[in-house]
């Protein structure tokens, strides 16, 4: 990026945030994104150092970390599995994490999941926790669950609801976290360690995150035992307090480092990727519509990965990471991936088709469904964008893209799909949306001619 475009970008995010804190009233709703102001404040930092840094180097001044403590309580035919996972995202902004699952016989079920991000302060090896958006789902004898979605900085906002501080507090008696020599962490307990901790060795983490519309952090974590941890944290389009979506989900997985498909980038070849493929695991998956709480329990694969691709856009866990940044080369597209950040391909092919520019018209096609006025759409936009899912559902909204390869036209987007030509020379286009189910869409003849050309 050249210095113009720096200093653009920086000039830009400042008058979004000035814009910001005019329009939204009142001042306990001055936030961004999910990491609050503080959040704001580290994205300009980063922006400035980016612009005074010498041209070409790449700026990383923060090394994301992971804390994990774990624990299994057995009563009998009862195994209580616990996991506590604590992620530093960068200097001031962290993700927490916990997940209990409950196994009784044959049988098993999510007992508790909670999931909050926030900003923290360090001195040492202590942190300092500020409740942010996040969500609590409590189900202990696997008979329903009860949840709590944390979104509101004070009372008159809360109404009947309950207040981040307080979502907080019902999982964990202190904001007070301890890091310990070991890559454990305790809540209101005391550092084994003199100096400050680096990052828990052998440990990684990766994050993408999608900062407009449906704001979207994906996050994940590989350890050095060959266990992965990775959670998707959306928040609601029209308000990026409230949570609307929150999957967590952890398994086994190897690193792929031959036959990766994707050429280096010829001018930055110090930049290097890994290929985390991953077993389909277990997890949870929280969902908001509207206020309507809903509860996905993940203890199968199908489950699993049918969340999976609907919040990572991804059929199994394969993840594109890289510690040094890397830039992903598609014909003439290229994607720069930030240091510590990851891909989530598509089917790449090692011989790359011809693609044509999209067309220069839009076009919406939509299926009525069970709830009056909220149909299931797809929407092939003339940019080469696309949106789809279930309008009664905001957290099903997926986006993706479109193109015209060899002659055909080819999605990419989260859910699976089909392509067959029709006796009136049109297309039937016929998406499969997990759990509730597939639906077809027509192009017209004249559609089609459209698309292609």
């Amino acid at each position: 990026m050249n210095p113009k475009m720096k200093k653009f970008l920086i000039g830009l995010a400042s008058i979004l945030l000035a814009v910001a804190l005019i329009a939204v009233a009142p001042v306990s709703r001055i936030v961004y994104g999910i990491y609050d102001a503080n959040r704001t404040k580290t994205i300009l930092k980063q922006l400035e150092a980016e612009a005074t840094a010498p041209q070409g180097e790449q700026v990383n001044d923060f090394h994301k970390q992971a804390y994990l403590s774990t624990a299994q309580e057995t009563e009998g035919d009862k195994t209580v599995e616990k996991i506590d996972l604590l992620v530093l995202t960068s200097d001031s902004g962290y993700e927490l994490t916990y997940y209990e699952r409950t196994v009784n016989g044959g049988s098993a079920h999510t007992s508790e999941y909670f999931h909050m991000t926030g900003s923290y302060t360090r001195d040492g090896n202590m942190l300092t926790l500020e409740p942010g958006i996040g969500v609590l789902s409590q189900n202990p004898e696997g008979t329903g669950f009860t949840h709590y979605n944390a979104q509101y900085l004070t009372a008159e906002e809360a109404g009947g609801e309950k207040l981040r501080d307080e979502v907080y507090a019902m999982k964990y008696a202190s904001r007070e976290v301890a890091l310990m020599s070991d890559g454990t962490f305790v809540v209101g307990g005391q550092s084994d360690a003199k100096d400050e901790l680096p990052a828990p060795e052998g440990r990684r983490v990766y994050t993408s995150s999608v900062l407009q519309g449906r704001v979207t952090y994906k996050t994940l974590v590989t350890l050095e035992d060959g266990t992965y941890y990775l959670y998707s944290h959306a928040t609601n389009s029209n308000n990026v307090e409230q949570t609307t979506g929150s999957l967590f989900g952890y398994g086994n997985y190897v690193i792929k480092d031959t036959d990766k498909g994707i050429a280096p980038d010829e001018s930055a070849p110090e930049q290097t990727y890994d290929i985390v493929t991953g077993e389909v695991g277990l997890g949870y998956m929280y969902a908001n519509n509207n206020g309507s709480h809903m509860q996905f329990d993940l203890q199968s694969g199908s489950g699993f990965s049918q969340w999976l691709a609907t919040s990572f856009n991804a059929a199994t866990p394969t993840f594109y990471v890289t510690e040094t940044g890397f830039t992903v080369k598609l014909g003439a597209l290229k994607t720069v991936i930030e240091p510590w950040g990851m891909y989530i391909p598509s089917a790449d092919s090692e011989e790359q088709p011809q693609t044509q520019e999209p067309a220069g018209e839009s076009i919406r096609l939509e299926i009525a469904s069970s709830q009056e006025g909220k149909p299931f759409i797809l929407y092939l936009n003339a940019d080469g964008t696309l949106t789809t899912g279930w309008t009664n559902y905001e957290q099903t909204i997926q986006e993706g893209k479109w193109t015209v390869t060899d002659g055909a036209l080819v999605l990419e987007m989260a859910y699976e799909y089909t392509i067959a030509e029709n006796a009136e020379g049109g297309l039937d286009i016929t998406v499969n949306y997990g759990q509730m189910g597939e639906k077809t869409y027509t192009l017209t003849a004249d559609q089609v001619q459209a698309l292609l050309g």
